[in-house]
C-alpha cells in the first residue's frame, strides 16, 4: 500500500510540470547539437540538464514531442526521495549561480 502511494504521489507530483520548460529539460537531441555546445558541463551536478538545454536552445529552438518518458526509479521511499531532492539542492549553486552571470 505505501508503494503505490509513493508511486501515485510521485506521477501526481510530475502530473504539475507536464510542458513546463523552467522544470523540465530537454532530454533528446541530435549528436550535432551536442556536439555543438560541448555536451554536458561535468563541473555541475545539478542542474547539468537544464544547463545543456539552455546552451542547445541558445542555438535554435528546441521542439517538444506529445510523449511521456516513463522512467523507471525502481523502488523508491519518502526518504530516499526526500535525500535525493537534498543531495541535488546543494548542488544546485554551482548551476545558478552559472545562471545569474549569464543574465
Amino acid at each position: 500500500m505505501v508503494l503505490a502511494f509513493g508511486h501515485s504521489a510521485k506521477k501526481l507530483e510530475r502530473s504539475f510540470y507536464v510542458g513546463v520548460d523552467a522544470i523540465e529539460a530537454a532530454r533528446f537531441f541530435t549528436k550535432e547539437a551536442f556536439d555543438k555546445v560541448n555536451g554536458y558541463n561535468e563541473l555541475l551536478i545539478s542542474g547539468e540538464d537544464w544547463d545543456l538545454s539552455d546552451r542547445v536552445e541558445e542555438q535554435g529552438k528546441i521542439e517538444r514531442i506529445n510523449e511521456y518518458i516513463y522512467h523507471n526509479e525502481g523502488h523508491t521511499s519518502l526518504t530516499s526521495t526526500l535525500k535525493k531532492k537534498y543531495y541535488y539542492a546543494k548542488k544546485a549553486k554551482a548551476y545558478l549561480n552559472q545562471q545569474n552571470t549569464a543574465v
